[in-house]
């Protein structure tokens, strides 16, 4: 049995970013800050599913660089492995939400840097060769 609070995490950017609520033993629960003009850096896993279900605000989701979304109030979205997400808070107001990641695998993220206009980074995909 674990009991936590949002107010006694650690974001990861102090002011902004994730922090977690719970790290393992099967699943990582958190929650993320994203003050408007932020954004989160372009990221992947390769064994961990991700969801992310938005409290308050909008941010804009970027998908493999191609397919854009935008998340409001009450919307959940999953990235499934190798699918690069990154977000950012185009609104006046700051973007909350709790995400899920699933399994817990310490270290799965991998960063490629990318934002909107230039070049998508390729990654190697199993059974994609």
């Amino acid at each position: 049995m674990r009991r936590a609070n949002v107010s006694d995490i650690e974001l990861r950017f102090g002011d902004h970013g994730p922090g977690y609520i719970a790290k393992g033993p099967r699943t990582d629960v958190g929650y993320v800050l994203l003050p408007p003009g932020k954004d989160f850096p372009n990221h992947y896993h390769e064994h961990i599913e991700e969801a992310f279900y938005t409290i308050a605000g909008s941010v804009t989701l970027w998908i493999d660089g191609t397919d854009r979304y935008e998340l409001r109030a009450g919307d959940y979205f999953r990235c499934d492995p190798y699918e690069m997400h990154y977000f950012v808070c185009e609104g006046d107001e700051a973007w909350q939400a709790m995400f899920i990641k699933a399994p817990h695998v310490p270290g799965d993220g991998i960063v490629r840097e990318w934002r909107p206009g230039e070049p998508v980074p390729v990654i190697e995909r199993p059974g994609t060769a």
